[in-house]
């Protein structure tokens, strides 16, 4: 196990690992399925089932580490010895339960908050510091009906209905 660090300390590179690397690394393994890294489809139910399976080393580690830390009471909700066989991992890195992950509805704020405050920026605009934009606007009725040119094409898709219609009512008639 190694440090996070920032990758510099006093100017120096330190020891540890840097967050861009984890960040690396997590992206590595949330991109590629469990079964590509080698793991199984089916659930492990011991790890003592781990010596059988002929995983990749690594693989077989990181599988191991879920029922290592499946015993350690604080991890006991994220249920790692019934998703091992899934390196842990037991889906998609965005879900829609609030309890193990980020949802999509949350991923999908944060990013809209980030791409508005990227266009203020861009466009010179202050930053809203959590006021709200209420935005008062009228509407007027520019048109109503069909534009020249529609009314033959309503009519050809109003008699397709009818002759439709009509051969539907012959069928059951017959």
């Amino acid at each position: 196990m190694q440090p996070i660090s920032d990758g510099t300390v006093g100017g120096a590179w330190g020891d540890g690992v840097t967050g861009r690397a984890v960040a690396r690394y997590v992206g590595k393994y949330v991109t590629k399925s469990a079964e590509s890294a080698g793991a199984t489809p089916r659930p492990i139910k011991r790890v003592s089932d781990l010596e059988y399976l002929h995983l990749p080393a690594h693989t077989a580690r990181m599988a191991r580490a879920c029922f290592d830390l499946a015993a350690i009471p604080a991890y006991g909700e994220l249920n790692l010895r019934k998703w091992a066989h899934m390196l842990g991992y037991r889906g998609h890195c965005a879900t829609k339960s609030r309890v193990y992950s980020v949802t999509y509805g949350q991923l999908r704020q944060d990013r809209r908050q980030h791409r508005d405050a990227e266009r203020r920026a861009r466009h010179g605009l202050p930053e809203l510091g959590g006021r709200l934009v209420v935005i008062d606007s009228e509407w007027t009725v520019i048109q109503t009906g069909l534009s020249y040119g529609e009314r033959p094409i309503v009519d050809a898709i109003r008699l397709r209905q009818r002759t439709a219609a009509a051969i539907r009512a012959q069928r059951a008639a017959s």
